[in-house]
């Protein structure tokens, strides 16, 4: 069985993948494959597949293997869509959300936008803009993106986290 430990406090370095054997013995491993590890599994052929949530989809060879399999789709970052917004032959999708009391949910997720067929994934993660002020730490990030919206006049994006304020992106997606 192959699992992972994520590294959250400051300093951090790449992820880490631990693995357990029946006997109770584990190997640690920690490559810059690794980024934020979500899961991680070992097929029949001894590759190792993983979800990471800095890079998406990833194999290594092996265990030992240090070149990165990088799997990329042309889609958004995650199934969940608070609010769809389409202007200009732009589509932006707000990918936060609340549960049934209005709570947050504390997702990472960010927004994404689809533009000249392309999708590109704006979260803590790939848009330094969506960090809060203490880098070694998630707690101050731009979390749970609910509502999304483009100025008419000028095209800038408007994006709203739950409770952790308003992101201005310019029109192309870079932060303004």
């Amino acid at each position: 069985l192959l699992t992972y430990f994520r590294c959250t406090g400051s300093g951090c370095g790449p992820g880490i993948l631990r693995l357990f054997r029946p006997d109770g013995s584990t190997d640690r491993y920690s490559t810059s494959c690794l980024g934020d590890p979500k899961y991680a599994i070992e097929d029949e052929q001894g590759r190792v597949w993983f979800a990471d949530g800095f890079r998406g989809f990833r194999s290594l060879s092996g265990l030992g293997d240090s070149e990165c399999n990088l799997k990329t789709y042309n889609s958004p970052f995650s199934e969940n869509n608070r609010e769809i917004t389409i202007r200009n032959n732009q589509v932006w999708l707000a990918s936060g959300g609340v549960d049934q009391r209005f709570n947050n949910r504390f997702l990472n997720h960010g927004l994404a936008s689809f533009i000249d067929g392309q999708w590109t994934v704006y979260n803590p993660n790939t848009l330094e803009a969506m960090r809060g002020e203490d880098p070694g730490s998630p707690n101050d990030d731009l979390l749970d993106i609910i509502a999304v919206a483009i100025h008419p006049a000028n095209g800038t994006i408007y994006a709203a986290s739950y409770f952790e304020g308003l992101l201005e992106m310019a029109p192309d997606g870079t932060s303004a």
